[in-house]
């Protein structure tokens, strides 16, 4: 938001406010206060856009005693000039009416009373719109009519339009014929309606003078509507997109230029329908000052187009390619695995696809659909980012679910536990000898509870330790899952037993499940513990120490060793931390070790595979069992699970329970699992080039197994070869055969050559393209040809020869048709056509789709030219599109559950275009003609918000060229604004331009002097031909040219 001081009295011009800009002005109660309501009202029309409203609160109960007496002691109050308002600044709101209306506006489009009764009335909010007022014509100017050489039904049209405009305004009329361009003489006031393509194409097959006489129309045309009438019912009526394209590349060559196009969608026989609707946009287009430049007439109804972002299918597309976090049931769906989002936050605990799943099974593998994890601080820690792991999970059982060649002992569907780290998926595999059966009298839960506890324990205090009976024990911890295990293996020996817990109820479970007595059972939440165990020891201590406490918790612990003793560190965060350790206590022959379970799992395998046997068998024969109570948890609780155990509250166990029901936090890419029908044939036309051979590739991935790929030329490049052989390795029969599409007895004899060789061709993309860029200025008539063909009449032939059932049917049109690529006037003319050919396709019960495909950047032929690459880099109307992109866009389209869910059927997506909103957020303008269409008015939202940013960052050129008093400041701000413009457009710094060289050394061609040429006319007022740009002046004699020629009047 920016705030500035506006007198309204004042001219808005002379108070550096732009004419014509503002979609809304509010006035509060102000607008009484001005001299003269007229003339205020008039300076707030020219602030306005056509169409824009004005909102108003006003007093208008004139005759009001109160509100009178109120505010009559203010000057203000008697300050109007009228003398309708010299005893009473307020009027009446029918008198604003008239007001409002006799100063551009609409009148009172809508009134809102405080109250409706007269008796309390006071003010009134109004909303007026501001008149689109028609142009001032200058006296003399023409309409000069276009119409083909031979045909009666446009001069009709031509006669009856100047009927039409003779009886309601000021303009001289003329009808010339397409080849009177010479005779014509077109000036720059002339009005032209092109009318010569109305019921046919000039422009898919032309002659060369049919060509040269186009050219010199839009040439010397500074404003031009083109027609063309088709009904959708008729054939011809996709050659009427040809114009879109063809135009919109005009425009940005030609910014100076007024150029609207109108498709009718009626038949030309319909005479009066047809000159009534050219009028109606006429006059939007060249009286009112309409925004817009595109208009249909469909069903009666004149529309504007307009580009919107489709939400659904950019959601669809995103998620095909990035992971989308989500709730699902557990199953079914793709294999998971456990996954932190962030590193030391628990909310982001989520699951993602087990890729690991999808390698074949090893031969003595077994594959385990899990029913049951154990959860344990190892866990949590990891979760938390204390501990640089990314394995999940060490306990786990479940059901077989496949098992290898070489296995022998399982079988699918036998009840198994295993222990393996990362293990928090769907399936878990592990060598058979590491899986052992759960007996019948054991659950999952309790079998997957014991494993690690049991291992580590036996490891701890039978291996390491080698505890004996009659030795003295310090178990910390010992209500936790490993502490309860050592303290039966402890029982087991003999051993007396001391412990540590951090509250009372842990206290009180020891002494009822496990008999220890109360005085041999301290805390561990301070080191009073320490001194506990010496005064009931006398002073001895213990044999053997189980440490899980950290810093001054275990060294208090590392003084109760006795002489002889061994002390045993569970824990992580000391060692991790390099803590120092107290070396006296060496002295007296005692041992400090530390157990890793995960260390032995890694590189001491036999050693982990007999501790999990020997618990199992610990289990199996009664001498230990899973520690009490065990908490058990849907894995949809997952997070609730990880947050009780890092409370530290916890006794027993933790054990998460899977069940397919189960909804969890999938964070997955949408895979989509349909294939193509290997017994049918699919055609690719251009198949052979750089996205052809993508799409290919890609197809034979999905399943595709016979493909036609017909091109002009064959399979005859390196890359071509390769990718045929490749295909043919994987087993697809592809066919490459020399075939013209664009020639419809050459596509036939294909069709009827190999229908019966390779099947019914079930869908169809066409990927066909010829480049031949030029300013269309400078475009020869082989140039034009060459490449509409590749579009237009190998599109036609496609969609008029193959069935009209097919699966899918795609044309990769091109994004250069929407925004209008300078020097692409042919490309885009053949890629509207297919956009409209889609339309009337899919309205004739084809499914035919056209993809407005931009640049992509590893593959095609811009990846495959550097020249073009370069040319594309400095180009910010479109961003370069990952083959992925583009391929799951292929993938969406193809899908048959896509096409038959779809309740709406699409003809025309684009991807790749930069928009407004994504210029104007990263507080970018807007360099490029195109991006200002109405036809991107939709994104144009994000312009408020960028307003600031945007402001401060950019330098209005125009605004400091009229505030310049001499021609050499004049100069200055052109030069200054050039050099800024052509470092922007070049990626360079603006000091590393010298005014004193000409564009061409800094590697200018003819689409960037376009580009500099349609900025110059814009801020500076003149036309430049490109040639002036090119012919070697350097900046600084541009910028005394564009000086002398200007039309632009200083300020003030």
């Amino acid at each position: 938001m920016t705030f500035s001081t506006l007198d309204l009295e004042r001219d808005i011009r002379a108070q550096n406010f732009k004419p014509g800009t503002y979609d809304i002005i509010l006035a509060g109660s102000v607008l009484h206060a001005t001299r003269n309501l007229s003339k205020t009202l008039r300076n707030l029309r020219s602030a306005l856009k056509p169409g824009g409203q004005l909102i108003i609160l006003e007093t208008t109960a004139p005759d009001c005693f109160v509100v009178n007496f109120g505010f009559g002691i203010l000057p203000g109050w008697w300050c109007a000039e009228e003398e309708s308002r010299t005893w009473c600044p307020t009027i009446a709101e029918s008198e604003w009416d008239v007001v409002l209306k006799n100063s551009g506006f609409s009148g009172n489009d809508l009134v809102i009373r405080d109250y409706e009764d007269e008796r309390a009335h006071y003010v009134s909010i109004l909303v007026s719109s501001a008149d689109s007022p028609s142009q001032t014509v200058i006296r003399g100017s023409r309409i000069l009519i276009v119409v083909d050489d031979r045909d009666e039904i446009q001069k009709n049209l031509a006669s009856y339009l100047a009927d039409i405009f003779s009886r309601s305004s000021d303009y001289n009329l003329v009808v010339f014929t397409l080849s009177q361009v010479a005779d014509a003489e077109v000036s720059a006031t002339d009005n032209v309606v092109f009318l010569a393509e109305m019921g046919k194409s000039l422009l898919a097959e032309t002659s060369d003078d049919t060509f040269q006489q186009i050219k010199e129309w839009v040439r010397k045309s500074r404003q031009l509507l083109w027609v063309t009438a088709s009904s959708i019912s008729q054939p011809h009526y996709p050659y009427a997109g040809l114009k879109d394209g063809f135009l919109r590349v005009i425009r940005s060559e030609n910014d100076s230029k007024n150029i609207v196009t109108l498709s009718l969608e009626i038949d030309i026989s319909d005479s009066l329908s047809c000159t009534q609707h050219i009028a109606q946009v006429f006059r939007s287009a060249f009286e009112t000052g309409s925004p817009d430049s595109e208009f249909i007439v469909r069903d009666g109804r004149v529309l504007t187009g307009r580009l919107v972002q489709e939400v659904d299918l950019n959601k669809d597309l995103n998620s095909s390619i990035h992971p989308q976090t989500k709730e699902e049931p557990w199953l079914p769906g793709p294999p998971l695995k456990f996954d932190v989002g962030t590193r030391g936050s628990l909310d982001t605990l989520r699951f993602i696809e087990d890729h690991d799943h999808y390698a074949e099974l090893a031969p003595t593998d077994v594959e385990i659909e899990i029913k049951a994890w154990a959860l344990g601080f190892r866990d949590v820690f990891g979760a938390l980012g204390r501990l640089n792991e990314n394995e999940f999970g060490t306990d786990c059982a479940g059901v077989v679910s496949r098992v290898g060649s070489q296995c022998t002992e399982l079988r699918p569907g036998d009840r198994v536990c295993t222990s393996k780290f990362g293990c928090m998926r769907t399936y878990v595999r592990a060598c058979e000898s590491d899986v052992i059966k759960i007996s019948d009298s054991l659950c999952m839960e309790e079998a997957c509870g014991v494993i690690n506890p049991g291992m580590t324990a036996w490891y701890a205090l039978m291996d390491v330790a080698r505890l004996r009976k009659g030795e003295k024990i310090l178990i910390h911890s010992a209500s936790g899952a490993t502490g309860q295990v050592a303290i039966q293996i402890a029982k087991m020996v003999g051993a007396e037993i001391f412990a540590t817990v951090g509250y009372n109820y842990k206290k009180q479970l020891l002494i009822d499940d496990y008999g220890i007595p109360a005085s041999h059972i301290f805390y561990s939440r301070d080191l009073s513990f320490a001194q506990g165990i010496l005064r009931v020891t006398g002073g001895y201590g213990v044999d053997v120490v189980l440490n899980s406490l950290v810093g001054e918790g275990l060294r208090a612990s590392w003084e109760c060793v006795a002489p002889y003793g061994r002390f045993i560190e569970i824990g992580k965060a000391d060692i991790h931390a390099n803590a120092s350790l107290p070396m006296a206590s060496f002295a007296n022959n005692v041992s400090f070790s530390a157990v890793d379970l995960r260390h032995v799992s890694f590189h001491r395998l036999d050693l982990a595979r007999k501790l999990f046997r020997k618990t199992l068998d610990l289990v199996g024969d009664g001498v230990v069992h899973c520690p009490r109570p065990w908490h058990t948890y849907p894995v949809s609780a997952i997070e609730e699970a990880f947050r009780y155990l890092q409370s530290g509250k916890n006794t027993g166990r933790i054990v998460i329970r899977v069940d397919h029901s189960a909804r969890v936090q999938k964070h997955l890419i949408h895979r989509r699992t349909w294939g193509f029908d290997g017994n049918a044939t699919y055609l690719v036309a251009g198949g052979l080039g750089g996205v052809g051979r993508s799409i290919i590739r890609w197809m034979a991935s999905k399943g595709a197994r016979k493909l036609l790929v017909p091109s002009r030329s064959g399979a005859s490049t390196k890359a071509a070869i390769e990718a045929v052989d490749e295909l043919i390795k994987q087993g697809v029969r592809i066919i490459t055969p020399k075939c013209d599409i664009a020639v419809a007895n050459s596509l036939q004899q294909l069709l009827e050559e190999y229908g019966q060789i390779t099947g019914p061709i079930r869908g169809c993309i066409n990927a066909t393209m010829v480049l031949q860029d030029s300013v269309f200025d400078n475009m020869t008539r082989a140039q034009w040809e060459s490449t509409i063909r590749s579009k237009v009449q190998s599109s036609w032939n496609l969609q008029a020869m193959l069935p009209k059932d097919l699966d899918f049917f795609i044309l990769l049109s091109s994004a250069a048709g929407i925004v209008g690529n300078p020097g692409q006037s042919n490309y885009a003319a053949g890629c509207t056509f297919q956009d409209v050919l889609s339309r009337y396709s899919t309205c004739h019960g084809q499914k035919l789709l056209s993809i407005d495909l931009g640049p992509m950047r590893t593959v095609g032929s811009i990846a495959e030219n550097d020249a073009l690459k370069r040319t594309f880099d400095k180009y910010l109307g479109l961003k370069l599109i990952e083959e992925k992109e583009f391929l799951t866009l292929l993938d969406i389209f193809c899908d048959p559950e896509y096409r038959t869910s779809t309740s709406t059927t699409r003809n025309q997506v684009t991807m790749g275009i930069v928009t407004p909103a994504d210029l104007l957020l990263r507080g970018t303008d807007l360099p490029l003609e195109h991006m200002h269409r109405s036809l991107f008015a939709y994104f144009n939202h994000a312009r408020a918000i960028s307003s600031n940013t945007s402001s401060a960052n950019s330098v209005d050129a125009a605004a400091l060229f009229r505030q310049a008093e001499t021609a050499e400041e004049m100069t200055k701000v052109v030069t200054d604004s050039l050099m800024r413009k052509l470092a922007r457009a070049l990626s360079m710094q603006p000091e590393d331009v010298d005014e004193g060289k000409p564009l061409h050394l800094y590697g200018v061609d003819s689409l960037v002097a376009v580009e500099l040429r349609n900025w110059i006319a814009k801020e500076f007022g003149v036309d430049l031909p490109v040639f002036e740009l090119m012919s070697g002046r350097t900046i600084l004699a541009i910028g005394q040219l564009v000086t002398k020629t200007s039309q632009v009047k200083r300020a003030g």
